[in-house]
């Protein structure tokens, strides 16, 4: 009887010990697993757009509200919007590319301060007009309120040029090419026995005085003059 009683408690320990665990682990492959990575070709890839220089200010908001009264329309990648036909009457796209850039750059090496800056921004200034002007048929702009250019496409009142000055300003800025001016809206200066005029705008970061740039003044890829407002 006692034999049969320890069989019993046998197989009832047998059967409620917890199963043994495997000794061996389970093996892992020493190599990673691959991650599918898209491929993606120089042509997929979204172009690199120019970052501003951070200590530089641009009034979006001056210059967005002259930019609504003539419908200056505003820089877009590497497209700038030329105004001509007096009053912004007509627009035209000039794409520019890294040789004008280049161009710039050597322009503006020599700068150190904001005096050397304006003078620089000047033949800066010039150098862009002079190829938007190829691009867009505007390089037969004459110097100037001709009234004989009233709504010819060739031509700009001070207008187009305070506009196309700003615009100018705004996409050298937006490749780090100024570095101590901010930019202002266009201004109208008011003139004596004379048509209201206007006049880019800048801003020595440093003294906070402000200055015009009137590219009205010359022809199509003279600099423009420059002087405190």
């Amino acid at each position: 009887m006692q034999i049969f009683i320890i069989s019993l408690l046998v197989l009832f320990i047998a059967a409620c010990a917890p199963e043994r665990q495997s000794s061996q682990q389970p093996k892992y492959s020493d190599t990673p697993k691959k991650t599918e990575v898209p491929i993606i070709s120089p042509k997929d890839e979204e172009p690199v757009l120019p970052t501003p220089s951070t200590n530089i200010k641009v009034d979006k908001v001056g210059i967005s509200r002259f930019n609504s009264i003539y419908n200056v329309k505003e820089n877009s990648s590497n497209i700038i919007h030329v105004c001509s036909s007096y009053g912004c009457r007509h627009t035209t796209a000039f794409k520019y590319d890294s040789k004008l850039l280049e161009s710039l750059k050597d322009a503006m090496k020599n700068v150190i301060d904001s005096d050397t800056e304006r003078k620089a921004l000047k033949n800066a200034i010039a150098l862009i007009e002079k190829e938007a002007g190829k691009a867009t048929g505007t390089s037969t702009d004459r110097s100037g309120l001709d009234f004989m250019g009233n709504d010819d496409k060739t031509q700009m009142d001070c207008v187009d040029e305070a506009a196309n000055t700003t615009n100018y300003l705004i996409m050298m800025v937006s490749h780090g090419l100024i570095k101590y001016h901010n930019i202002l809206a266009p201004k109208e200066v008011s003139q004596w026995f004379s048509w209201p005029h206007y006049v880019g705008m800048i801003e020595d970061i440093k003294t906070k005085k402000a200055w015009r740039v009137d590219s009205s003044v010359g022809a199509n890829g003279v600099p423009p003059v420059v002087y405190q407002d």
